[in-house]
């Protein structure tokens, strides 16, 4: 017995895809007879549904069409005619409906996951799917509800596979929230003081506050206070049963250094980097290092302690090591172990604790020494002064295993001593001269030396194991046994007069108190600027009470300034005593020290980048403007004066100084604010009609709020740690000192104090004079040089050989361009300890970009630097001074070489700089290298000369690899040479190159292509004198350069002197060089054309008969040609292929290189959105790509081309969209054009045509027009070639159809009228022989050119007669066609089909129309 199955119903409520799907459901269940299905379903249609479907189905389709086995087909086919909707517009509805789901209110979980789900798998059907981090992160953002709970759902995902989030989510959200989980509203209202504080409780206990009753506050001496009074805390009995952290040595409890927590330490703290790093959910390859938190200070201490070593840091899940750390340990490597260093690009990126993201900028391989076995060690390289990483898998790798107890490791097997750093980092020193054996050193029998010898041993030691702190060199002798503590004061004296070590000391431990500046109210004022959005908050705090006035000014210029501090300051509380601000030229200037002159105001400034200096007022303000971006967060209708406004207002009443807020030592009492000490019945009801008081006082609380929890922000405590300086002390006149500049990581100097005002010391240094705090300042011992010569002699009787020039590698710092003059007047002195290279003199050997080498007064230290060029006139007074870049500093200076002592290093290498298209092999370049030199030599490119001072341009090495060889190519750095020099070199257009394919196919020419080997190295003898710098690896002997005899690649006219060789060579053997393309040449002999020849820099193309083939043969003895191809070839990125049908030009070569650009979907749909920088920049590159293939083979796009290219600067979404899919078009149809085999003579059978159209106003928003053209070579029998297209934006205005078309035909004649010419020239015959004839689609010009009544345009007659007279005098005919022919209609017009277009392209046939 069969089962009736029940037609599905149609109603409103379903819609037609829904009932479409049941339908066709039902017709593979049901046994009804297919012929009776279609009018079972028909029946079944609704009566009174408002699309009349019933009655359409009955009055459109025949009954007997229903009754056939195809019945149901039939119909559905006509309910999707009428119901279905756009696929577009459906995946639009479908996405805008899941795109705007949000879960409302009373829903729950269960049923808001099954909606969003049957919502995403919608979409999901119109392949619109997105990635399951995405999806997941949706369905919680869209959940409605709150960040704790958020958080609570995260915690039960596993991120270890992110296809599996989505699902991940799904199931977290419905455990933790269950059935029926529900958000609740938030009524507005009134948060007065006991609400507040019942709902902030726990960050008041975190800020310090303990409840004593009904108020808040610290107990100190039976009062209430803020701050750091003894015996603060909380009572046993008000901890409850909850668990809280423990007191510190103040009294107050300890809270986290994440969050701010005083019921957990960091170590437990869900938000803590330790925790959240154990989550990795981000996409690039992220590592994560927590040894610091990356404090500056902090680094530089332990850089300092852990130099050579390897620090063990088991969190580190990457091992890396900063740019000074590097540095320091290549240089203190032998010459051996240094070139096993490998140098290689690095891609990963480090996650420091304190949120720092550092990208690697190189990855090394490293020789190293760990417990004495000498192994590999792999680790990247960041810009930062970290000491080297050891990672937590290279530590695997070593069989780390550390005994924390007794500070010792097994590592490979062996048990050592690990060390420790002032920080509390174990590591292990990874140098040679670190592993050697303690009684290597306990040979050195140090008790048996009297007290001079022993301190030139110690000095030994200390310069042998790299210039160690003095607690290392201690911890080595007391191992080797010989340590005596004699020999402390010998080490602290040593350390303190070796200059390498103060040149790289990191600043001593600083002190975090000083004394108050003010001593009552109004005494001393602080004001600073900071920037916020597009506006400048002035802040104005008083240095004794910290009470805080801000304000908001438009401009940071001195008037508003001034204006602002009399409005809101002086008019209130009085002309201050003095004003305490930084060195801002709003603050300097000329204004401000007027104002205060009349107020009779001291004015106070911090030393040049000294910010710290104004600590009390960096500190303050940092806190006021966190508060006010947390407060436009959370209130975003509140406009921002009001809300800085209520923020100083909460600082000054909640926070404590002395015991009082700011408020009670300024005016005596805190404000009156509503609170329940004072409030009234109607007050306590916490609700208010009034949206402005509400406003008002709701931010009042927020502010309160946002004071107490941003009064403890980590990142405002590790900014101010990080701003604590040393203590000071007082310098003198005459005290020389080194000094230490913003971003520079060395000391510098010496210079000379010359007096000190406050906290600014003014030092003198060569010819200028820095401001400098004392913080940054080390005084030089006097006696720095006593025992220079003495030490110099204990080294030379220790064998040990000192360098007085030092190579110093320092991270990239921040160039100063200042220019500092050295003004030196004492004679030269010799340096006897260097033995390289005799003093020279002679100033005019000196040329720009030398490296030298010079000592200052009083100094026996070389200073090596690079030559800017003169700073005085040659023949003036000033013309010894030359400006130099120090290569250590980076400085620019002025120094007068005619009084010191100097020399040009005769060890400096050219500067070689290499390029690479591909990772070669360094072996294989260096073969590639010496070939190329090989080549030089053969073609005797130079020739060897003295160097006496001639002008000389420097080189550079580019090293490719093409099909598996590698090449190196020497290039000179021609843009060195200043002088003009003709450097125009003509190339073969594409138009002459279709015009050669023309004739090869209809001669029956075979083509060919000749590629010169070192074509420049070949060119015609140079007829200036030109001198470079020989490159290294040429081995050319020291005081010799080369002399160019020749041409080399990178001079100005490089290509211009080859391209003039061929042309002699051409004209000698009988060429001649076209009129119209001067790369062009035609051999004619007898009147009779025998072969064609172009020119494109190197690469020839050309074809001919017997005897074109013969002189070909000359040119390649005078040229040696690299290859030759023939018939099936690429040429200037065109395959080129020669059959019997005629030759082709096939572009798809350039369109597979084409990249698809893809768009997320959610951006697709905003359309109308300007483009993010990053779309601007895809838009231009594909805007570019578009062109290159309109211009080679694809004309019937030029109109899609011409209207993006408008747009380039004001590209929209919708724009981006219409150029990715036309880059899609290009891949669409094999770009290929034909070029067949014309009959007849070409002076008597061959036509051109020119096809031409116009659209008026159809880009730029109405305002342009387009306008185009296409030119062919035609036979008598209807075989074409084409020669050029083009299509662009009418130059001019116009306002009429005839105009734009006019203007059209006319650039189009004057297009055929050039290629005429060229071909009438390589014929050799008379002008105007070939036929001309133009198609049109306006009647209106061809009337306007046949009648004599003239147009209403003046400025289109003109136009008018030009076409005329190429009419009558040109042998050109201009014919209308209608528009569905014009093979120029794709090319002006959007929409238009281009298929006949490419179709004569591709097969080479005019259509029967032209024939």
């Amino acid at each position: 017995m069969s089962t009736r199955i029940n037609l599905p119903s149609f109603n409103k409520s379903k819609s037609y895809e829904l009932y479409k799907q049941e339908l066709l459901a039902w017709s593979e269940i049901t046994d009804l007879d297919k012929k009776k299905r279609g009018i079972a379903v028909a029946l079944s249609l609704p009566e009174d549904d408002e699309t009349k479907i019933r009655e359409k189905v009955f009055d459109q389709i025949v009954l007997d069409d229903l009754k056939k086995d195809t019945g149901l087909n039939t119909l559905v086919d006509f309910l999707d005619k009428h119901l279905a909707k756009d696929d577009l517009a459906d995946s639009l509805e479908k996405f805008e409906d899941f795109e705007d789901y949000t879960r409302p209110e009373g829903q729950s979980i269960n049923e808001y996951v099954a909606y969003f789900d049957s919502k995403y798998r919608k979409i999901e059907k119109k392949n619109m799917k997105l990635p399951s981090e995405i999806l997941a992160f949706k369905l919680l953002r869209k959940a409605n509800i709150s960040k704790e709970e958020k958080m609570l759902v995260l915690t039960g995902m596993n991120y270890e596979n992110k296809m599996t989030l989505y699902e991940e989510a799904k199931r977290s959200l419905k455990k933790f929230k269950g059935e029926g989980g529900q958000v609740k509203g938030v009524a507005q209202s009134i948060k007065l003081e006991p609400i507040f504080l019942a709902e902030n409780e726990e960050a008041l206990w975190a800020a310090g506050y303990v409840k004593r009753g009904n108020s808040y506050g610290y107990k100190r001496g039976g009062r209430y206070s803020r701050g750091g009074g003894r015996g603060q805390g909380f009572q046993s009995s008000q901890r409850g049963a909850k668990n809280l952290n423990p007191s510190g040595p103040d009294g107050k409890l300890l809270t986290c250094r994440s969050c701010g927590s005083y019921r957990h330490l960091v170590a437990k703290c869900p938000d803590s980097w330790e925790n959240l790093s154990k989550v990795h959910i981000t996409e690039e390859e992220e590592h994560a290092v927590l040894f610091t938190g990356y404090q500056k200070q902090d680094i530089k201490q332990l850089g300092n302690d852990a130099r050579n070593c390897a620090v063990l840091d088991s969190a580190c899940s990457s091992t890396v090591c900063g740019k000074t750390w590097l540095n320091s340990y290549l240089y203190s490597l032998n010459e051996e172990d240094r070139e096993k260093v490998v140098n290689r690009s690095g891609h990963k990126v480090f996650k420091f604790g304190g949120g720092t993201r550092l990208k690697s900028v190189g990855k090394y391989d490293l020789p190293i020494c760990m417990v004495g076995e000498q192994v590999k060690l792999k680790t990247d390289v960041v810009d930062s002064d970290i000491p080297l990483l050891l990672s937590r898998s290279a530590m695997k790798k070593a069989g780390v295993k550390m005994d924390l107890e007794n500070d010792t490791a097994i590592i490979m097997g062996k048990e050592v001593s690990l060390n420790l750093t002032s920080s509390g980092h174990y590591c292990i020193p990874i140098d040679k001269t670190e592993t050697l054996k303690v009684e290597e050193v306990n040979a050195v029998r140090l008790d048996e030396l009297n007290v001079e010898k022993r301190k030139t041993a110690l000095l030994k030691l200390h310069r042998q194991f790299a210039h160690p702190p003095k607690k290392r060199l201690v911890a080595l002798l007391k191992d080797a046994g010989t340590w005596k503590e004699e020999y402390d004061e010998d080490l602290s004296e040593i350390q303190s007069k070796c200059d390498l070590c103060k040149m790289y000391a990191v600043t001593p431990p600083r002190p975090v108190v000083s004394m108050p500046m003010a001593k009552q109210f109004n005494e001393k004022v602080t004001i600073d600027l900071k920037q916020y959005k597009d506006r400048w908050i002035l802040h104005m705090i008083d240095m004794w009470s910290r009470y805080t006035v801000s304000v908001f000014i438009n401009r940071k210029k001195p008037t508003n300034v001034i204006e602002a501090l009399m409005k809101n300051w002086v008019g209130i509380f009085g002309v201050m005593g003095a004003l305490m601000s930084d060195n801002g030229g709003e603050f300097s200037s000329d204004e401000m020290r007027e104002v205060a002159s009349i107020l009779n105001v001291k004015v106070c400034t911090t030393a040049g980048m000294s910010p710290y200096q104004n600590g009390l007022c960096e500190r303050v303000h940092a806190i006021t403007d966190i508060m006010l971006m947390k407060l436009e967060a959370e209130n975003k209708n509140v406009e921002s004066g009001t809300l800085l406004s209520w923020a100083n207002m909460a600082r000054n009443s909640l926070q404590m100084w002395n015991g009082f807020s700011s408020h009670q030592l300024v005016f005596g009492k805190n404000p009156n604010l509503p609170n329940l000490m004072h409030a009234q019945l109607p007050a306590l009801e916490g609700t208010t009609g009034s949206e402005a008081f509400a406003k008002h006082l709701n931010t009042l609380h927020e502010t309160r709020k946002a004071y107490i929890q941003t009064e403890a922000d980590e990142r405002i405590r590790r900014a101010l740690r990080s701003k604590v300086r040393a203590a000071e002390q007082v310098y003198e006149n005459g005290d020389m000192v080194f000094y230490k500049r913003e971003g520079k990581e060395r000391w510098l100097g010496p210079g000379k104090v010359v007096f000190q005002d406050g906290k600014v010391v003014f030092v003198r240094h060569g010819g200028v004079f820095v401001r400098v705090s004392p913080n940054r300042l080390c005084k030089i011992n006097t006696d720095l040089g006593e025992n220079k010569e003495q030490d110099n002699i204990a080294l030379k009787k220790s064998d040990i050989i000192i360098s007085n020039e030092i190579k110093e590698q320092t991270n990239e710092e921040k160039k100063s361009f200042d220019i500092i003059s050295e003004t030196i007047t004492s004679a030269p002195q010799e340096d006897p300890s260097h033995e390289a290279t005799a003093v020279s003199h002679n100033l005019q050997l000196i040329k720009k970009d030398d490296n030298i080498r010079y000592k200052l007064q009083g100094s026996d230290e070389w200073i090596s630097a690079t030559v800017l060029g003169r700073a005085g006139k040659a023949t003036g007074g000033n013309k010894s001074w030359y400006n130099v870049k120090d290569h250590v500093s980076d400085e620019q200076k002025s120094v007068d070489l005619g009084n010191l002592e100097w020399n040009i290093l005769e060890d400096q290498t050219n500067d070689i700089e290499v390029q690479t298209t591909d990772e070669v092999d360094q072996n294989d370049s260096d073969i590639a290298k010496q070939l190329e030199l090989q080549k030089l030599r053969q073609f005797n490119t130079y020739e060897e000369v003295e160097d006496g001072g001639q002008k000389t341009i420097s080189t550079r090495w580019v090293i490719t690899n093409k099909n598996g060889e590698t090449r190196a190519r020497l290039v000179a750095r021609g843009f060195e040479e200043h002088s003009f020099i003709p450097k125009d070199s003509p190339t073969i257009g594409k138009g002459s190159i279709r015009i050669f394919l023309t004739f090869a196919a209809s001669k029956k020419w075979s083509i060919k292509t000749t590629d010169i080997k070192s074509a420049f190295l070949q060119g015609k003898k140079l007829d200036r004198d030109v001198h470079i710098k020989p490159p290294v690896e040429s081995d050319t002997p020291k005081g010799l350069i080369w002399k160019l005899k020749h041409g080399l690649y990178g001079l100005k006219d490089g290509a211009r002197q080859f391209y003039i060789s061929v042309k002699d060579e051409l004209l000698n053997l009988g060429c001649r060089q076209s009129k119209l393309d001067p790369a062009l040449f035609i051999l004619t002999v007898k009147g009779s054309l025998q072969g064609i020849f172009c020119c494109h820099v190197d690469d020839f193309l050309h074809a001919g008969n017997e005897e074109f083939e013969k002189l070909m043969e000359k040119l390649r003895k005078r040229f040696i040609a690299g290859k030759i191809e023939e018939e099936n070839f690429r040429y200037i990125g065109f395959m080129i292929k020669q059959n019997n049908e005629g030759i082709q030009l096939d572009h798809s070569i350039y369109m597979e290189k084409l990249d698809h650009q893809h768009i997320e979907p959610q951006r697709a749909f905003q359309k109308l959105k300007q483009l993010t920088q990053e779309e601007q920049k895809d838009y231009r590159r594909m805007v570019g790509q578009l062109n290159w293939a309109v211009q080679g083979s694809r004309p019937d796009l030029a109109f899609e081309l011409v209207d993006l290219s408008t747009k380039l600067k004001s590209a929209l979404v919708c724009d981006l969209l219409r150029a990715i899919k036309n880059i899609g078009k290009l891949k669409d149809i094999r770009p290929i054009q034909l070029f067949p085999s014309l009959k007849g003579k070409e002076t008597e059978d061959w036509e051109i045509f020119v096809f031409s159209d116009a659209a008026l106003g159809n880009i730029n928003d109405g305002k342009g027009s387009t306008g185009a053209h296409i030119v062919w070579i035609k036979d008598r029998i209807g075989k074409c070639c084409p020669i050029s297209w083009q299509a662009n934006k009418i130059k001019r205005v116009v306002r009429s159809t005839i105009a734009a078309e006019a203007l059209s035909l006319q650039d189009g004649l004057e297009t055929a009228l050039y290629f005429r010419s060229i071909i009438e020239d390589i014929c050799g015959v008379a002008q105007r022989t070939i036929p001309i004839t133009a198609f049109i689609d306006n009647k209106s010009v061809t009337e306007a050119l046949k009648s004599t009544k003239l147009v209403e345009d003046k400025r289109l007659r003109i136009d008018i007669a030009s076409i005329s007279e190429m009419i009558e005098n040109s042998c050109v005919e201009v014919k209308w066609c209608p528009g569905k022919v014009q093979l120029a209609n794709s090319m002006t017009k959007r929409g238009a089909s281009g298929i006949e277009l490419l179709n004569v392209l591709q097969k080479g046939q005019m259509p029967e129309e032209f024939v």
